[in-house]
């Protein structure tokens, strides 16, 4: 099984994405983890894994449940795009998430990826 570490901003709660410039704050966002991300490509797999996804925010404010589901969206669709793992459905990822109350300038996400080959 392998496993990386990664740190980047902190995503906004699933409510900025919604109303009249939401798809604007989301495609934003996106190109933000795109950008901390590109050394971490070359640490995706070659072959198709399952991967074990676990997704740490640590804010100034906790989210409720869904707002910190939801707002992670972004960062699970780049991982996907950089080929981090072929698809984002359960078949292929299986995620947790945790939140931690921090300062704000504290405020980051860990995410850990863990891979492994299908039993």
């Amino acid at each position: 099984m392998k496993t990386i570490s990664i740190t980047l901003p902190v995503y906004p709660s699933g409510n900025r994405y919604k109303g009249r410039f939401g798809a604007q704050r989301y495609a934003g966002f996106k190109r933000k983890i795109k950008q901390a991300l590109k050394g971490y490509q070359l640490l995706a797999p070659k072959e198709d894994l399952r991967a074990d996804v676990e997704i740490t925010r640590y804010g100034s404010r906790l989210l409720d449940e869904d707002n910190l589901h939801f707002g992670s969206k972004s960062v699970i669709d780049v991982l996907r795009e950089l080929g981090f793992f072929p698809d984002d459905s359960p078949k292929w990822i299986t995620t947790t998430w945790h939140q931690v109350k921090s300062k704000r300038i504290d405020a980051k996400t860990v995410v850990v990826i863990s891979w492994k080959k299908e039993a």
